[in-house]
């Protein structure tokens, strides 16, 4: 393989780690404000 194409590789999976990262911080977030605004003490 090459150098470019390594980097490439190592760029993608940052990217693919980034965006799953944020999916379920995203996800997590949303949970706990539909809990918030649902009911206090629903979640606790």
């Amino acid at each position: 393989s090459t150098w470019m194409g390594d980097r490439l590789e190592s760029r993608r999976a940052v990217d693919n780690f980034s965006s799953n990262f944020l999916f379920i911080l995203n996800k997590s977030l949303i949970i706990n404000y539909k809990c918030y605004t649902s009911s206090v003490f629903m979640c606790t």
